[in-house]
Formats: C-alpha cells, sequence, structure tokens
C-alpha cells in the first residue's frame, strides 16, 4: 500500500481554478495518463488511460470510476473498483494572490514513476491556467 502526494502553488484565484479541474472533461488535459473521460451517470466516469506496468509495454485501458466533487470544500475525490485500490484527492485553497492545490494518490500497486506523474501532473496544472 502506497500514498502519494503533491502541493503546487499556481498563479490563479482558487473558484477558477476549482472550476476547471472539478470538470470530468477536463481530466485528460491535465492528468498525463487519462486520453479520455467523460460522465455516465451520477458519479461514474467512463476513463480511458494509458498505463505501463512493470515489465509490460503501455497499453490503453477502458474502466469506470467514480468522481465526486465537493464546490464548497474545493475537492475532487475519484477512484476505480480494483484490486489496486486506486484513489484520489485534489483540493484547490486559496493563497491570497495565488492558489495551492494539493494532490494525493492512493493505491495498492506498487508501479515506479508515480510520485512523477504526481508532480508532472501539478506542473501541467500550473502550465495550463498560468498561460504556459
Amino acid at each position: 500500500m502506497a500514498d502519494y502526494a503533491g502541493v503546487r502553488e499556481v498563479e490563479a484565484d482558487a473558484d477558477s481554478l476549482f472550476e476547471f479541474l472539478s470538470q470530468v472533461d477536463n481530466l485528460p488535459r491535465y492528468f498525463p495518463r487519462i486520453t479520455e473521460a467523460r460522465p455516465s451517470g451520477d458519479d461514474a466516469v467512463d476513463v480511458t488511460a494509458v498505463i505501463a506496468p512493470p515489465g509490460e509495454e503501455e497499453h490503453a485501458v477502458r474502466s469506470e470510476a467514480w468522481f465526486r466533487v465537493d464546490h464548497d470544500r474545493r475537492q475532487v475525490e475519484w477512484g476505480a473498483e480494483g484490486p489496486n485500490d486506486y484513489r484520489g484527492h485534489l483540493e484547490v485553497t486559496d493563497d491570497g494572490d495565488s492558489s495551492r492545490v494539493r494532490l494525493t494518490l492512493h493505491t495498492q500497486a506498487d508501479h515506479p514513476g508515480i510520485q512523477e506523474g504526481v508532480e508532472e501532473t501539478l506542473g501541467t496544472i500550473a502550465g495550463l491556467v498560468e498561460g504556459r
């Protein structure tokens, strides 16, 4: 079992940033491995992602996940059923002239590069909203 986390300061209004991050359709824009995401009812989301398990070549995987948004707390939680107990949490806080994004992932899988993926996601978010 492993938990991975990262925090990034982003030069953006917290409400606008959260609005962007809380839209299912935007997931492929800031999660590097997600190639498609679309709502499929209630909290359900159909997701396609490119994965590379240790010792295997990259390949696309389609799955159903859950995706929950708490606008009042500026938090998003997601996860997928399965043997790896995969789930995550994203929170946006107002930091005066900027915002702070905290991203946490939990998984039973022990794949190298997960922490780097967290950092890449946070960097992508900053780049998108700061216009880089």
